[in-house]
């Protein structure tokens, strides 16, 4: 049967100021951006973000994330896993990661695959296809340890990506039921990023060669931040 899978994730942590955050009233929310960069095409190996402010131009210093999460909607949600992690500055206009330096997801309840149950937890994938599915966010240290931990992204979330990261151990040229509700051309073998298609956006596609994706920006996190949400078709 096909449901909605929405991107729960992003809706989840759209929260910061109202969860004991004293100090998002306050921080230096940085720059502004120059409305005539050109960024040149996407080295090959690597993730470009180029950092794009919703209100007014401005780039907010912060952390960036790649973080794992569970696509299915279904309950219980099992915790997110941070693959990686990185500060960037008011200053910076584009962001490069090389996709090697991503962590394949470490658990199998994170994984996108068939079941026997709606509860990861408790039941295993079956068969071979286990697909992981990532979001780019960017969000504050709200506790200033130079750490950025997921109770942090659900309190200081203030940007995302525009794009899907996902993890296969095998490649599938065109994807098998019902995998293709989500992934409308296939998906790579190892850590790949994924543009959004259709509109709204129903699935995904393997990114061209050298494309770039924008890491839309807040100009701080709490509830007048309002970043566009995705939702997908799965199964």
């Amino acid at each position: 049967m096909t449901k909605l899978f929405p991107l729960f994730f992003f809706a989840a942590f759209a929260g910061g100021c109202s969860f004991e955050y004293d100090d998002c009233e306050t921080e230096d929310v940085g720059t502004d951006v120059a409305s005539d960069t050109r960024p040149e095409a996407c080295p090959e190996g690597k993730l470009c973000l180029d950092l794009t402010p919703l209100d007014g131009g401005v780039v907010r210093a912060g952390h960036l994330a790649v973080v794992w999460y569970q696509l299915d909607s279904g309950d219980p949600d099992p915790q997110p896993e941070i693959a990686f992690t990185r500060t960037f500055g008011p200053k910076d206009r584009q962001i490069e990661i090389d996709i090697s330096s991503l962590r394949a997801p470490s658990r199998q309840d994170l994984l996108l695959c068939e079941r026997e149950c709606d509860d990861e937890a408790a039941c295993a994938c079956r068969g071979e296809i286990k697909i992981g599915v990532a979001t780019v966010i960017a969000a504050d240290d709200v506790d200033r340890d130079g750490q950025l931990e997921v109770e942090e992204i659900r309190r200081g979330m203030y940007g995302r990506g525009h794009l899907l990261v996902a993890h296969s151990e095998t490649e599938q040229m065109i994807s098998p039921a019902p995998y293709e509700k989500v992934f409308t051309d296939g998906f790579a073998r190892g850590v790949a990023a994924y543009r959004f298609v259709g509109n709204p956006e129903e699935g995904v596609a393997r990114a061209a060669r050298g494309e770039r994706f924008a890491l839309e920006l807040c100009r701080q996190p709490g509830d007048s931040c309002e970043l566009p949400l995705f939702e997908l078709r799965g199964f």
